[in-house]
This record gives structure tokens, C-alpha cells and sequence, in this order.
């Protein structure tokens, strides 16, 4: 047998638990809870912890449900905790459930090297006030384990995602990025929410709702859209001045200017305001579900004019 490497999983080998827990440790990485372990308060200092089962560095351990009497405060309130210990040097007792009520709670041992050296690992199971009669704020803090997904069942090549024919394969970061062509997501300036083209740095906001152009040429009119929360209005073209009116409405068949309840704004509109967002809140969807965007006759109009576009978004 060689002195310089051993290999650990052939027929008739020894593996031990620190070779066990030492390789768990290094695929999950992670210290916490499976299942169970529910904490609940039965009186004066007493809490039930349920059954359960979890991992520290690479160890199982499993919980038979009981009930412990923890410290009360002798003087006011304080905290406490409910803590599992797990110490390697231990070897009639490596692992128990502890707890503790201090003014300032002490910090948790956690030797991140503990399987190699024997060393100590601690985790919170939950936490606690004490007073002098009970305890109140009871929880439990202790972190749930996710199971992870096989590297090999992530789909990390965009061509292959629509090729997939069963369910439980993920889209990794690299297929998904490919698949959004490199767009990115963000807030702008004024807070809303939008998309960042490859290669840019400037966050195109979401348009909302319904976004339609709306030509009005010479004549009044209106459109009817469902309230969302506010209005977007953009000129694309005007060749005279006028107003747009916004009312909220009850109906979506209340089509005439002055006819609606409420009345949210009014835009004044000409040439020079081509291209440039103008913007109202309608904030009353509840009252008013549905909205009316009025186009008020203007000096000057006519059938002769250049088509007046505007473009509105809900």
C-alpha cells in the first residue's frame, strides 16, 4: 500500500465519519436544518423542540423531541438562545443542544476547520425573552438547507433550452443571459423600473398598461383606457394648441368631455412639445377603474392641418 496517497472508496477500505463529513462539507457547504425542529413555548421557562434532523459541516444530526427548561431573567428582560453544539474532542457527547440567557448574548464558536482538528461548531436553533415569570419571542432562527441541483441537470447553453422536453432542468445565468440578448434590468433617475440594452448604460423604462398613438386630426375625441395608476402622455406631432383632458370614469362607455366625475388634469399641448413626457398620476383606481383621455377642440384646427399624434401609455 502506498505511504503518500490513500484512496478512501475500494472494496475493503475504512471510511471513517471525518472522511464522510469532510467531503459532504465540501459539495453542500452548508450548516443547518432539513426538517423539524419546531420550537413552542409551554409554560413559564419550558419550550418544546420538536423532531428534526440537519447538517453541521458535513454532519448529520437528528433530534428527538423534548423539552428543556431554559434560564429565566433574575432581574429585567434579556435575551436568550437556544443553541446546538457539536464538539469533535467530545467523544461520549459530541453534539447537544444548549442554551443560554445573558444580557449580551456571547458569540457563537464556529471553527470553520473543526473536522480536520477536532474543533468545535455552533449554531442557533432559535431565540428568546426572558423576564422574571416566562419567556416571550420565541423563534426560530436556525437556517433552512435547500436541497441543491446536479451541475449536470443546469442548462447553461441558450440552444439547448428549447430542445428540453422535461420538467426539473433550470436555466443557468450563461443560457438565460444569452437568451435575454444581454439585457439587463434597472431603476432610472425618477424610479421606474426598466431594461438596459446591451453594451448601454441608460435604463429604458417599462412602458404601462396599454401604449397606443392616437391621431386627432382637427377634430375632438377620446379614448378610453383602464386606470392603472397613472398616465403617460408623449407628443409626437402637433401643429396647433390645445388641451388634453383626464378624467376618471365608472363606466368605459362615459366617453364625453365634462360627463365624468373626476377630473385628474389637464395637458396644454402645441408644436413645441413634440417628444416630451408629460405625466399624471390617477391614483383613485378603486373609485375610479377606468379613465378618459379627451382631446379639447383648439384654435386653428382643421382637417388641413399635419396629423396630430400623441402617444399614451397607462
Amino acid at each position: 500500500m502506498s505511504e503518500t496517497i490513500t484512496l478512501k472508496q475500494f472494496d475493503g477500505s475504512t471510511v471513517t465519519p471525518k472522511d464522510d463529513a469532510i467531503m459532504y462539507d465540501s459539495f453542500s457547504g452548508e450548516t443547518g436544518l432539513l426538517e423539524g425542529c419546531d420550537l413552542t413555548h409551554t409554560g413559564a421557562g419550558q419550550i418544546r423542540i420538536g423532531a428534526g434532523r440537519g447538517i453541521i459541516k458535513g454532519r448529520q444530526f437528528v433530534v428527538q423531541e423534548h423539552t428543556i427548561n431554559v434560564t429565566l431573567s433574575s432581574d429585567s428582560d434579556m435575551p436568550g438562545r437556544v443553541y446546538i453544539r457539536m464538539d469533535l474532542s467530545d467523544t461520549s457527547e459530541p453534539v447537544k443542544i444548549l442554551h443560554v440567557t445573558a444580557a449580551v448574548l456571547p458569540e457563537l464558536e464556529q471553527d470553520e476547520n473543526c473536522n480536520n482538528d477536532n474543533g468545535v461548531y455552533e449554531i442557533e436553533l432559535g431565540t428568546y425573552t426572558a423576564s422574571k415569570l416566562t419567556i416571550d419571542n420565541l423563534e426560530k432562527t436556525i437556517k433552512r438547507i435547500s436541497p441543491k441541483l446536479a451541475k449536470s441537470m443546469v442548462i447553461d447553453n441558450p440552444d439547448d433550452v428549447a430542445a428540453v422536453t422535461e420538467q426539473g432542468y433550470p436555466v443557468g445565468c450563461r443560457a438565460l443571459n444569452g437568451l435575454l440578448g444581454g439585457i439587463r434590468f434597472g431603476v432610472d433617475a425618477k424610479g421606474n423600473y426598466g431594461y438596459i440594452k446591451a453594451g448601454a448604460d441608460t435604463v429604458t423604462p417599462f412602458k404601462r398598461g396599454v401604449s397606443f398613438v392616437w391621431s386627432v386630426c382637427g377634430l375632438s375625441g377620446s379614448i378610453n383606457l383602464k386606470n392603472t395608476g397613472r398616465v403617460m402622455l408623449k407628443l409626437l406631432n402637433f401643429a396647433a394648441v390645445g388641451n388634453v383632458n383626464v378624467y376618471g370614469a365608472t363606466s368605459p362607455t362615459r366617453f364625453y368631455d365634462g360627463y365624468n366625475e373626476h377630473l385628474y388634469g389637464s395637458f396644454a399641448i402645441n408644436s413645441g412639445h413634440v417628444n416630451i413626457e408629460q405625466v399624471i398620476d390617477t391614483p383613485d383606481i378603486n373609485a375610479y377603474p377606468y379613465i378618459i383621455i379627451y382631446a379639447v377642440y383648439a384654435v386653428g384646427w382643421s382637417n388641413s392641418n399635419s396629423i396630430n399624434t400623441c402617444e399614451m401609455t397607462t
